[in-house]
């Protein structure tokens, strides 16, 4: 199995049009929930002690209809849940035709399938899904409004170059972002690298 490569603009096209066909003109933070149970009719089923069994907080069903989730991440880690329910939603917009073809049946032939893609194909998948999850929740011009508005207080305060702070003042600027948006500190300091808004940071 070889996962094909998809650009930034392939992914960013992809959620833009989900966005424009599902959550058009109503702002943030996206309703992840909305999106998923409502535009594309996906069961969400949450499950006691699922990232225990299967080391992962959700993971989507071969036919694409359901996402299991870990119930503690649903009801103690929202922000965690969110940005699982997009990632697995970016496995069915990106990689649908490919897990389809997975042929998975049950829990034995889900964990022979998972180690039979190789590390680099897998690897490949997680970072699409991550990207597609991250474009989902922080859309670009939506970033951009925020991004100006704390490039505004900060200049109020005498910052006047915001975007090459240190990893620990841009992590406070970050957590006040990610306010607005309802996702990790994390997710937002990893959108303005990827919109090359800020200085990339040492990881």
């Amino acid at each position: 199995m070889a996962i094909p490569y998809l650009s930034y603009q392939q992914v960013l096209a992809q959620t833009a049009e989900i966005l424009e066909a599902h959550w058009s003109q109503r702002g943030i933070p996206v309703d992840i929930d909305h999106i998923v149970e409502i535009g594309f009719g996906i069961r969400i089923t949450p499950l006691h002690g699922y990232r225990t069994r299967f080391g992962v907080e959700a993971a989507i069903s071969q036919e694409l209809d359901e996402i299991q989730v870990d119930n503690h991440c649903l009801t103690r880690q929202p922000r965690r849940y969110r940005f699982a329910l997009a990632h697995e939603l970016g496995h069915r917009a990106l990689h649908g035709s490919i897990m389809r073809d997975l042929r998975i049946t049950g829990e034995e032939t889900w964990m022979m399938a998972i180690r039979a893609i190789s590390s680099e194909d897998y690897g490949r998948m997680e970072r699409q899904a991550n990207l597609f999850a991250g474009l989902l929740l922080v859309p670009p011009r939506s970033l951009l409004e925020s991004w100006r508005q704390a490039e505004a207080r900060a200049l109020e305060s005498g910052i006047d170059n915001l975007g090459g702070l240190g990893p620990e003042s841009l992590s406070q600027v970050a957590g006040s972002i990610a306010n607005d948006f309802d996702v990790s500190s994390r997710v937002i300091q990893i959108r303005l690298e990827t919109d090359e808004l800020v200085e990339p940071q040492t990881r």
